[in-house]
C-alpha cells in the first residue's frame, strides 16, 4: 500500500491536466491531445512508471521537445519536494470515494476486488486501492530520483513512421518496428533541461466537498420526479426528485439545451459537434480537478442540441454547473484552436465510415427509418468550406434562442435545486423566447407492412473483407406490454440465433439479436457480420432462422416460457444500485416524453399476466415471415469482396425510383448440418431444412433513394397525445 500510494502521488501530479501541467502546456503548443501517467507494468521487485501522450501530427515533429518538457516538470517536482498539502488532498478524496462508493455493476466489482488480492494482503482487499500510508518524505524523494532519462524507454507509434520500420517485425502479429539506442548526448541533455516557467504544481482543488451529510427527506417528497420550476426566458422546465433510497452525499443533473439550429442540415449537425468539442477543449483544465474530486460531467451533441450530464458529490454540483454553462457562451475562438477542433471533429466523423461492418449496418438502419437523420456520408461533403467566422456565429446564435429541460436528483432539497437553475439562468438574460413547436422533431418512419425492404451500401474501404446484415423488425408503440413481449422474444432469438447461425452454420463471427426502443418505438435487431459470405446469403440464413424460430416457439413448453418471464420479473424488481443509475432511468422517460416513471412496476404487472400463447400470437402477428403486421427492413453492407455484386445490382436503379423490386430465389445452406442431440436444436434443424427445401422465391424491395422513400411513408407520432396533456398539466 505504501509504494502504491506514493507512485499514485507522482502519477496524479505528472498526469494532471490543470493549468501549469505538462498536458496544459503541450495543448497550448498544439503538440498533444491527451496524457495519462502512473504505474504501468508492475511486479513484486520493480515496475514501470509510464507517461502516455497522444500527440498531434505537429507534435510528432517535436518528440524530443515533448520529452524535454516532461523532464522539466520532473525537475520541478524534485526542486519543490514532496507536497504534504497535495498528499492530504489526495488522501481526503480517496477516503470520500471509498465511503460513498456505489457499486453499479456487481460483476465488475467482484472482479476488481479479486484482482487486488495480487497486490495487497487480504485484510486490505476492499480498501487497498483507496488507502494512503503515512506521509513519508524520504521514500518519496527516493522514488522521484528514479525518474531519470538513463532509466527510460521511449516508444513512438505513428503510421507516418512506417517507412523507417522495414528491418524488424513482431513474430506474432508481424508488426513492423525499429529499435535503436538513445543517443547518450540526448540523455545528458534531458538530464540538464532545467526548469520551465509555464510548469508549476496544481492549485488546491476547489471541488472537494466541504460537507458530506445526508439532507433530511421532505415529508411530502414525491415517489417520482415532478416539475418544480418553469420560466419563460429562457424557456425552462425543471424536474426534481430527492433521494429516498440510497442516502449517499451524491447527486445527478441532466440538461437538454434544444435549438432549432442543431439539426437543420448535415452541415449544422457537424458544426454542433464542433461546438461541443470546443467547450470540452476549453473546460479540460477546469473539469479535470472536478473529476479528481469525483464530480464528473459529460457533454454530447444531439439532434435536439446539446445534452449535459453532471454526477458526483452534491456539495459542488451547482458550482460546476455554473462554470460549465459559462463556457457555453462562446464569443470568439482563436484560429489555431478552431483548426484543431475542426480537424478533430472531421476525423471523428470520417472514422464512423471505418467502423466495423455491423455497426455501419445499424447506422444505415437508423438513417433509413429515422427522419431527419444525417449520416457521415451526408455530412462529409458539406464541411469543406466551414469558416471560423461561420462557426463563431453559430455558437452565438445557438445560445440566443434555446429551450432548457432539466432533471436534478439526489441528496438535494427542492430549494437547492431551484437555486442551481436560477444561478444558471443569469447567463441567459438576453435569450429570446422559443416555442417548442419549432424545435427539432425526430420521427420514426412507419415501415409499410408485409414487404421485404432492403437498404444497401458499400463498405467505404475497398480492401475490407467483412460484410454485414442488420434485419430490423419494427413492432410499433413501445407500451409496457409490447416492450416486455418483444424483449422476451428478442432474448430467445439471441440465445438460439447465436448457436444456430454462428456455431452450427458458421456464417459469421458476430451474431446477435436484441431488443431496442428508439423514440418509444419497439423493435428487434438481428445482426450478422461475416468475412466469408455475401450479404444476400447472410440475409437468406437470417430469414430461414425466422422460419425455424416459429417452430421453436410452437414447441417450447409453458414452463420454459415461465422461466424466462420470472427472470425478467426478477431483473425489474432489482432496484437501481446508485443515484446515478436511478437518474438515468428517469431522464430516459423525460427525454423521450413518455413520463412513465413507474415503467418497471407496469412491466412487472404485464409479465405476471403473460402466457406462452401470448408470445406465440405476438410472433405470428408482428414478427414471423408471414405475420400480417410484419414491418421489416434489412440493411446490407457490401465489403470490398462484394463491391462488384453491389455495382451490378445498383446499375438497375433509376433516378426516379424510390424502390426497385427484384424477384430473388434465396440461396440455400452451403454446408451440411452436424447431428445435434439437443431437442430444441433438432427443432431448429427441422425448420431450417424445411426452409431450404422450399422454392424460396420472393420480391425484395430495394430502397434505391432513402430520402424519397421516407417522404413516401408516414411516421409515428412523436409521443402519445395523452402524455402531452400530462406534460402540460405538470
Amino acid at each position: 500500500v505504501s509504494t502504491q500510494s506514493t507512485w499514485g502521488y507522482f502519477g496524479d501530479l505528472v498526469g494532471h491536466e490543470s493549468q501549469g501541467s505538462i498536458l496544459d502546456l503541450l495543448k497550448s503548443l498544439g503538440w498533444a491531445e491527451e496524457l495519462c501517467a502512473g504505474v504501468g507494468i508492475e511486479l513484486e521487485s520493480w515496475s514501470f512508471f509510464t507517461i502516455d501522450i497522444e500527440m498531434t501530427k505537429i507534435g510528432l515533429e517535436h518528440v524530443d521537445d515533448i520529452i524535454s518538457i516532461c523532464f522539466q516538470y520532473i525537475s520541478m517536482l524534485k526542486k519543490e519536494g514532496p507536497q504534504k498539502s497535495h498528499w492530504e488532498e489526495m488522501k481526503t478524496i480517496s477516503e470520500m470515494k471509498f465511503q460513498s462508493y456505489e457499486p453499479s455493476d456487481l460483476f465488475h466489482y467482484v472482479t476488481s476486488v479479486s484482482s487486488t488480492l495480487n497486490k495487497y494482503d487480504s485484510v486490505h482487499a476492499l480498501a487497498g486501492d483507496y488507502l494512503f500510508c503515512e506521509f513519508n518524505e524520504k521514500s518519496m524523494i527516493n522514488l522521484v530520483e528514479c525518474l531519470d532519462p538513463g532509466n527510460m524507454l521511449v516508444f513512438i507509434k505513428a503510421s507516418e513512421l512506417s517507412h523507417l520500420c522495414e528491418t524488424q517485425s513482431s513474430p506474432y502479429y508481424d508488426t513492423k518496428y525499429k529499435k535503436e539506442k538513445l543517443d547518450p548526448s540526448k540523455i545528458q541533455q534531458w538530464r540538464s533541461v532545467g526548469f520551465n516557467d509555464k510548469l508549476h504544481l496544481p492549485s488546491l482543488n476547489p471541488y472537494i466537498p466541504s460537507r458530506l451529510d445526508i439532507r433530511s427527506l421532505a415529508p411530502d417528497s414525491p415517489k417520482y420526479p415532478e416539475v418544480i420550476y418553469r420560466s419563460e426566458i429562457p424557456t425552462t422546465v425543471v424536474w426534481f426528485k430527492q433521494d429516498d433510497r440510497h442516502f449517499k452525499p451524491m447527486a445527478s443533473a441532466y440538461w437538454t439545451l434544444s435549438s432549432r439550429l442543431a439539426y437543420i442540415t448535415p452541415r449544422h449537425r457537424f458544426i454542433n459537434r464542433m461546438y461541443v468539442q470546443l467547450v470540452k477543449h476549453r473546460l479540460n483544465a477546469l473539469t479535470y480537478q472536478a473529476e479528481i474530486a469525483h464530480l464528473k460531467f459529460d457533454l454530447d451533441a444531439t439532434p435536439k442540441g446539446i445534452r449535459v450530464k453532471i454526477q458526483g458529490f452534491d456539495d459542488k454540483l451547482g458550482k460546476l454547473s455554473q462554470q460549465l454553462f459559462e463556457y457555453l457562451l462562446v464569443q470568439d475562438v482563436e484560429n489555431e484552436t478552431y483548426e484543431i477542433i475542426r480537424d478533430q471533429t472531421k476525423k471523428a466523423i470520417e472514422n464512423i465510415g471505418k467502423d466495423q461492418a455491423y455497426r455501419l449496418a445499424m447506422d444505415l438502419c437508423t438513417s433509413t427509418v429515422q427522419t431527419p437523420c444525417w449520416n457521415y456520408k451526408q455530412i462529409i461533403p458539406t464541411i469543406q468550406d466551414i469558416t471560423r467566422e461561420e462557426f463563431i456565429q453559430y455558437c452565438i446564435v445557438f445560445m440566443r434562442q434555446i429551450d432548457i429541460e432539466c432533471l436534478i436528483t439526489g441528496n438535494l432539497t427542492r430549494d437547492h435545486a431551484i437555486d442551481i437553475v436560477k444561478n444558471i439562468e443569469n447567463y441567459f438574460k438576453n435569450v429570446l423566447p422559443i416555442e417548442r413547436a419549432v424545435l427539432p422533431d425526430i420521427r420514426v418512419i412507419k415501415i409499410p407492412k408485409s414487404r421485404n425492404y432492403l437498404s444497401i451500401s458499400k463498405y467505404p474501404a475497398p480492401e475490407s473483407t467483412n460484410s454485414a446484415v442488420n434485419i430490423y423488425s419494427q413492432i410499433g408503440d413501445g407500451s409496457p406490454r409490447v416492450s416486455v413481449i418483444t424483449e422476451i422474444i428478442a432474448t430467445l432469438m439471441g440465445l438460439k440465433g447465436f448457436y444456430q447461425l454462428r456455431e452450427v452454420e458458421q456464417i459469421g463471427y458476430i451474431v446477435a439479436f436484441f431488443f431496442q426502443s428508439d423514440s418509444n418505438i419497439a423493435g428487434i435487431h438481428g445482426i450478422v457480420q461475416s468475412h466469408i459470405h455475401d450479404p444476400i446469403y447472410i440475409y437468406s440464413r437470417i430469414y430461414g432462422f425466422y422460419e425455424a424460430m416459429e417452430d421453436y416457439l410452437s414447441e417450447i413448453s409453458e414452463s420454459e416460457i415461465d422461466e424466462q418471464i420470472q427472470s425478467f420479473i426478477k431483473i425489474r424488481k432489482d432496484p437501481p444500485k446508485s443515484i446515478s443509475k436511478e437518474a438515468e432511468l428517469y431522464w430516459k422517460e423525460i427525454s423521450s416524453q413518455q413520463f412513465l416513471f413507474d415503467r418497471k412496476e407496469l412491466e412487472i404487472k404485464e409479465l405476471e399476466s403473460l402466457k406462452k400463447s401470448d408470445i406465440l400470437d405476438f410472433w405470428n402477428n408482428y414478427i414471423g415471415n408471414r405475420a400480417p403486421k410484419r414491418r421489416r427492413v434489412a440493411t446490407l453492407i457490401y465489403s470490398g469482396n462484394h463491391h462488384e455484386a453491389f455495382d451490378k445490382l445498383t446499375s438497375n436503379f433509376k433516378p426516379d425510383d424510390n424502390v426497385v423490386v427484384e424477384n430473388v430465389t434465396l440461396p440455400k445452406l452451403r454446408k451440411s448440418e452436424e447431428n445435434q442431440n439437443d431437442e430444441h436444436q433438432q427443432i431448429f434443424l427441422s425448420g431450417m431444412k424445411r426452409f431450404d427445401s422450399q422454392n424460396n422465391n420472393m420480391d425484395l424491395h430495394y430502397i434505391s433513394d432513402v430520402g424519397r422513400w421516407k417522404q413516401a411513408n408516414r411516421t409515428y407520432k412523436s409521443f402519445p397525445e395523452v402524455l402531452r396533456k400530462i406534460d402540460t398539466s405538470a
